[in-house]
C-alpha cells in the first residue's frame, strides 16, 4: 500500500488558523511533499510515548540510504528519530531536500512515520510577504 501524505496548510501572514492534523498510518507510514521549507506539525494524542521517525537519503552528509528498514525502504535511512511524550506538540523541519527527498519512489517527498495511531501531523506552509 502506499503512504498517507500528510495534508499541507499554509498561513497567511498576521492571520490564524486551526490546525487539524492526518491521523498516523501506522500500516504504511505517511509523507509529506517537501520544498526545503516545510515544517511539520506534529501532534502526540496517545497515552504513551510516540517516537517520531523522519527518513533520509543517500547524501553528502554521509547518510547511506541503508538501515534496518532497508526490505521496505531501500532508499532511505534513518535520518532523524524523537519520542515524543503524551500531548507534546512539536515542530520537525526544515527539511533539506537533497537530503531527505525521496528520488526514486514519490520523489520530492520526505517519509515520516509515527508509533501509535494517536499521533498525527500537517505540513504547516508560511506564504512570504
Amino acid at each position: 500500500m502506499a503512504r498517507t501524505a500528510l495534508p499541507i496548510i499554509t498561513v497567511i501572514p498576521q492571520q490564524s488558523i486551526p490546525i487539524v492534523g492526518q491521523l498516523a498510518d501506522i500500516a504504511n507510514g505517511n509523507m509529506f511533499l517537501n520544498d526545503g521549507t516545510s515544517l511539520v506539525h506534529v501532534y502526540n494524542g496517545n497515552a504513551g510515548v510516540c517516537t517520531v521517525t523522519v527518513y533520509a537519503v543517500p547524501d553528502d552528509a554521509g547518510r547511506t540510504g541503508t538501515s534496518a528498514d532497508a526490505v521496505a525502504l531501500p532508499n532511505a535511512s534513518i535520518g532523524y528519530q524523537y519520542a515524543m511524550d503524551p500531548d507534546e506538540v512539536r515542530l520537525f523541519g526544515p527539511f533539506k531536500q537533497a537530503w531527505w527527498n525521496q528520488t526514486s519512489e514519490d520523489v520530492g517527498y520526505v517519509y515520516i512515520n509515527f508509533a501509535v495511531a494517536a499521533g498525527n501531523g500537517v505540513v504547516v506552509k508560511v506564504i512570504d510577504y
